[in-house]
């Protein structure tokens, strides 16, 4: 969400359904090019933007698109220009009534992000329990970058900051649940019980003590075959067997 107009999002916006028709004022048809038009019909479809909104709206984007036209044909430096823009956007994203046009591009953009990153979820053939609760997380984890990306009134700094406070919030909570479904874990058994925990009506205790000893079941295969990569490794699947059978008769 780099500008306030983007051709991409601005058509996959339009095409999802989610906007209402909205009756465009005749102060903004009747006095403004296409251009302009159109990108205040697609925010007050979305914002629900009153006449004096949609003026306003209109006002700004041809001070924009002007001031952007001279500098372009000034041969203003680039650097300039695209400082002036995003100070435009800024003030495109402060006007009243526009928070809701952001949000649902954000709502949008995150939708779009997460189906792309569930797809390197799927490998794993997760549950469908994990995978609805991986496609929450990715959803919301994808929405709030949005969010912050298109906020042009946070410094880059501080974008950077809270981009990576939500990524790793979102991929710890992600992390978790695949972990809880028996993903990370390579003892067979434990896996297997975790994966089908609802089928064995596993309590959450139950899932924590199997997620422990899976994890730990892994440590010692995991160290044994570092030390001899031909090791049997028995040690391992003696703690497995009998850790799985106190463990479900919880």
């Amino acid at each position: 969400m780099r500008s306030f107009f983007t051709p991409l999002l601005a058509g996959s916006l339009l095409m999802a359904g989610h906007a209402h028709a909205q009756k465009l004022s005749a102060a903004v048809t009747g006095h403004y090019n296409a251009g302009i038009i159109t990108q205040v019909y697609q925010a007050a479809c979305y914002a629900r933007l009153n006449d004096q909104q949609q003026l306003a709206l209109a006002t700004l984007l041809n001070k924009r698109d002007t001031t952007l036209a001279g500098m372009i044909a000034a041969g203003t430096p680039t650097v300039f220009i695209d400082g002036e823009r995003q100070s435009f956007e800024k003030q495109v994203q402060a006007l009243d009534g526009m928070k809701k046009y952001y949000d649902s591009l954000a709502a949008l953009t995150g939708a779009i992000n997460a189906r792309q990153e569930l797809r390197s979820y799927k490998k794993y053939r997760p549950s469908d329990d994990c995978m609805s609760v991986i496609t929450r997380l990715a959803k919301e984890k994808q929405t709030q970058l949005a969010l912050i990306q298109g906020d042009y009134s946070l410094p880059t700094r501080r974008k950077d900051s809270l981009e990576k406070a939500v990524s790793n919030l979102e991929d710890s909570l992600i992390q978790g649940a695949l972990t809880r479904d028996g993903v990370f874990i390579s003892s067979s058994h434990f896996s297997a019980a975790l994966h089908y925990r609802k089928l064995l009506h596993l309590t959450d205790g139950q899932v924590d003590s199997l997620v422990a000893a899976g994890l730990h079941a892994t440590y010692m295969r995991d160290s044994a075959l570092r030390a001899d990569p031909f090791a049997a490794v028995t040690d391992a699947k003696e703690y497995e067997s009998y850790n799985m059978s106190i463990i479900l008769s919880e």
